[in-house]
């Protein structure tokens, strides 16, 4: 959205307790994307004429400013108001990029730019999720910006080598402080949804594997000794027992499961979970990447 309409891209990234790290601790710089500091993030907010400026540096627990690296639901960010003058958009809160493409698109700002023209095809194809050819290359033209640090990946690459995880089946079982919101939004995806999938896989492929992403060891150990499954689950290692209601898993950890599920053959995610749609998205974005190579070697 920042490219087409011709704006610097600039993201104050706070570390809370919910994400206690910084995107450029696991994933690599983007081009023209520049995080700044806190103070410059406010005084921008009140550019903005933002109304409430001094909500981004309160309460650091509150869910209303978790980062989406979470493994959480969505929460509609806020869009500031905007004059034709003002050269600031500024967006705040949890939100997904299809949340953010749609508010953007109705800010003065995005109107009679390329962005109508560029991301606007992407917004379209993104909040539809359409996964048509023409959808597959916008949604794959934006996460192919989205790369693990050096280390990350070199892990999941070894990792999804010595487990054949193209063969795979990626399960997202997202538990901890996720269940609350997505039974409230009635679309929790209970452990028996996820047994009769695993079921409905058997049956349609002969010895199924399963690579699980979990956020807890009670999860990642019932699915391990899953009656009829056993020794056909497995994880990137074991996962700490922990008393606490936020995941159980660190941030790095975090990445490399969602790389590894993005490896895997189909992925059978938690409903209402961010998590779960950026391992479809990245999943979507290494498929149409290995299809644009595979064109050009053939037209060569």
């Amino acid at each position: 959205a920042a490219k087409y309409s011709g704006r610097d891209l600039l993201v104050f990234w706070k570390v809370t307790p919910p994400c206690p790290g910084h995107f450029k601790d696991v994933l690599m710089p983007i081009e023209g994307v520049e995080f700044i500091e806190e103070e410059v993030a406010t005084a921008l907010i009140r550019e903005a004429g933002a109304s409430h400026s001094t909500r981004a540096s309160e309460e650091n627990t509150d869910p209303a400013h978790r980062s989406p690296c979470q493994n959480g639901g969505e929460r509609e960010e806020e869009e500031e108001p905007v004059s034709e003058q003002q050269p600031v958009v500024v967006f705040t809160g949890q939100a997904t990029v299809k949340t953010i493409l749609r508010r953007f698109l109705h800010t003065k700002g995005a109107r009679n730019t390329g962005f109508q023209r560029g991301v606007g095809r992407l917004a379209d194809a993104t909040l539809k999720l359409d996964v048509n050819r023409a959808g597959a290359q916008r949604i794959g033209q934006l996460y192919s910006l989205v790369k693990a640090v050096p280390h990350i990946q070199e892990a999941v690459d070894k990792f999804a080598q010595e487990h054949d995880l193209a063969a795979c089946v990626g399960l997202h079982i997202r538990r901890t402080d996720h269940v609350h919101m997505a039974q409230t939004s009635n679309r929790f995806t209970s452990d028996e949804d996820f047994a009769a999938r695993m079921l409905r896989e058997r049956e349609q492929h002969p010895a199924p594997r399963f690579f699980l992403a979990t956020d807890n060891r009670r999860t990642q150990a019932k699915f391990e000794a899953l009656p009829g499954f056993e020794g056909s689950v497995f994880s990137y290692g074991s996962i700490d027992d922990s008393a606490s209601d936020l995941r159980h898993t660190d941030l790095e950890r975090a990445v490399i499961d969602v790389c590894l599920l993005s490896r895997c053959r189909i992925i059978h995610g938690s409903a209402c979970s961010s998590f779960s749609e950026l391992a479809w998205n990245l999943k979507t974005a290494r498929e149409h990447s290995a299809s644009q190579g595979a064109g050009r070697d053939s037209a060569q």
